[in-house]
């Protein structure tokens, strides 16, 4: 792994469902695979991707405020990276041990996310195209069904959100 300079990866490959919730779920599995919010209960039941079909309406849109909380924004250059050099992996994104790359990036070992201080467990590598497919692209669909679904509320008032991640 020369092009890497020595750095391990760590993580699993994983096959995530056709589905908007589904990518979403997985984008906050990564944030709890790098904040190491991985083993709280509440948090796992937004992370599990495989049972995307399985959230309500009320959870669906606790699903979107959660990802609101951890936008991008809040994430990149603390623990999650734009890579290009994944494009020679044939990967979209990859993680690595918070050890093995504190001579290369200057990550600290915990960020401040949602008005909380979170421990860094790992970081994670990510091509452009990952952040689009896992995060804008599900919230974009996901905030303007929402959006659209108020609209038929006749006793309902919709405030457009306008969604902005600036990805470097």
């Amino acid at each position: 792994m020369s092009h890497q300079r020595g750095v391990r990866g760590a993580g699993q490959t994983v096959t995530i469902p056709e589905n908007h919730r589904a990518r979403l779920m997985f984008y906050l599995h990564c944030v709890a695979t790098t904040l190491r919010m991985d083993n709280d209960p509440v948090f796992r039941r937004f992370t599990d991707f495989t049972s995307h079909h399985q959230l309500g309406p009320e959870e669906t849109e606790a699903l979107i405020k959660l990802a609101l909380i951890f936008h991008p924004n809040e994430l990149i250059g603390k623990v999650f990276f734009e890579s290009e050099e994944l494009r020679l992996l044939d990967r979209q994104n990859k993680f690595y041990e918070l050890e093995e790359v504190t001579s290369m990036l200057a990550v600290n070992r915990s960020v401040l996310v949602g008005g909380q201080l979170k421990e860094v467990a790992k970081i994670m590598m990510f091509r452009k195209r990952w952040m689009e497919k896992y995060y804008v692209e599900p919230l974009r669909f996901m905030l303007g069904k929402a959006a659209r679904e108020a609209e038929e509320d006749e006793g309902s008032y919709c405030i457009p959100i306008v969604l902005c991640c600036a990805i470097m």
